[in-house]
């Protein structure tokens, strides 16, 4: 979409989209598409943690194991290969396994007509982890310091680096480092609330790693799989606390869906109260996500509306909280707890307030949600042949990018950063 830098010699993105339309292993005879996998089925084996080993891992009494095993089955094959995406099958916006891929492959089996017109539940065994890097310096997030990176070609920052780009399409004609801060998990797991883990590292610098020589610890460029020791979970969560309103909170409750990494928690509670907790009222949200939401709950909002597949049903993240007596508090809590609600894989998150048989489920998956709109806005601005196959646009390039819209476009509202300027009481 984008041409490479002058004098770029370097690797280029290339977007591998060969989702397969079956679970791995698994035979298909005839031309018409596979049903979706049963998912309850395991992936490859009757064995589910053969191909999905963090489920033989009690999530709630080893959180550490946990996420450590689900960072190394995400690492694998990636890190020595510099994650180019070309040598790794499953880049999407992110990565998803096999498993996870099934579900793309079977909408998307026909490239320019995908199908999503039932709502999708994502099978046993799906993994799916997603890469967050940033251009901060050693200076802005001390944190960072020795992260590996990779160099990108980005959207100018803005002033107000809170703000959105103005227009993400528009790119600088150079590249900018980027270097790795955050990486989120998700696994779907029947034995949780919702049916769904999701879980949270961020890059320690102070987390010493004797495997790594001091003479190349600052060096950017290629992902290292020791530099990746330096990936500290945050935490993980496999339910919404749909209980714990404001009230309850007030009262003394805390969560019980969610647990915090304590080393994570002494990180935050050292930037000097900037941010009140990882997530709403003690509930998991990673470092670059806003604080009001939760991992789940962002997620939970995947839908779409087949009568208006450009635009989103409802917002990510629940209303801002407002600033009163040096905390922050639900404007209406009722309204607020919408959000934190827990229903099964599946299940689309406006099903409680609209009956509706255009209404679709994305299953958490916030990248078929904004993937799917993304591209029926792009259909919608580029012409067909009388066949209806997409003519090429060499010189296209798309108004919209990963989910950001200007004032007064229809699109899908951004995830909320970590805006953290509630600062007026009221």
């Amino acid at each position: 979409m984008y041409a490479l830098p002058t004098g770029w010699s370097g690797p280029s993105f290339v977007l591998s989209n060969n989702y397969p339309r079956d679970a791995p292993g698994a035979s298909t005879s005839g031309t018409t598409l596979p049903p979706l996998p049963d998912p309850s089925t395991p992936i490859r084996s009757p064995d589910p943690t053969a191909d999905a080993p963090w489920l033989a891992i009690d999530f709630r009494t080893d959180p550490i194991g946990y996420c450590n095993m689900i960072k190394e089955y995400c690492w694998e094959g990636n890190v020595n290969n510099g994650f180019a995406v070309q040598r790794n099958p499953t880049w999407a916006c992110g990565y998803y396994n096999a498993a996870g891929a099934t579900v793309f492959g079977q909408i998307w089996a026909n490239p320019d007509k995908p199908d999503w017109s039932h709502s999708v539940q994502f099978p046993i065994g799906t993994c799916v982890f997603k890469i967050l890097l940033s251009d901060a310096t050693d200076q802005e997030v001390p944190s960072m310091a020795g992260a590996p990176g990779l160099q990108a070609m980005i959207a100018p920052t803005q002033a107000d680096p809170l703000n959105a780009p103005a227009d993400p399409s528009t790119r600088n004609n150079y590249d900018s480092t980027l270097r790795l801060f955050q990486v989120d998990f998700a696994v779907r797991d029947k034995s949780s609330e919702n049916g769904w883990v999701f879980g949270t590292f961020m890059y320690n610098s102070n987390l010493k790693d004797p495997n790594v020589s001091a003479n190349r610890v600052h060096e950017p460029g290629a992902y290292s799989h020791r530099r990746g020791n330096r990936l500290t979970p945050v935490g993980r969560m496999w339910g919404n606390d749909e209980k714990l309103n404001q009230a309850a909170y007030d009262a003394g409750e805390r969560v019980k869906e969610s647990w915090i990494n304590p080393v994570a928690e002494k990180i935050r509670r050292g930037l000097g109260g900037k941010r009140p907790s990882w997530g709403w009222n003690g509930r998991l949200n990673g470092s670059a996500d806003n604080f009001i939401s939760s991992c789940a709950s962002c997620h939970s909002t995947a839908q779409m509306d087949q009568s208006k597949p450009l635009s989103s049903v409802v917002s990510m993240t629940p209303p801002s909280p407002v600033f009163r007596n040096g905390r922050y508090v639900s404007v209406n809590d009722k309204g607020t707890m919408d959000w934190f609600r827990n229903f099964p894989a599946g299940t689309a998150f406006s099903a409680n307030k609209i009956s509706s048989s255009t209404l679709v489920s994305g299953d958490y998956s916030l990248q078929l949600m904004i993937g799917y709109g993304n591209y029926q806005r792009w259909k919608r601005q580029n012409p067909t042949t009388t066949t209806g196959r997409i003519v090429p646009q060499m010189k296209m390039i798309p108004r919209k990018v990963f989910g950001f819209k200007r004032e007064g476009e229809e699109g899908f509202p951004p995830r909320q950063g970590p805006d953290i300027r509630f600062d007026k009481e009221e």
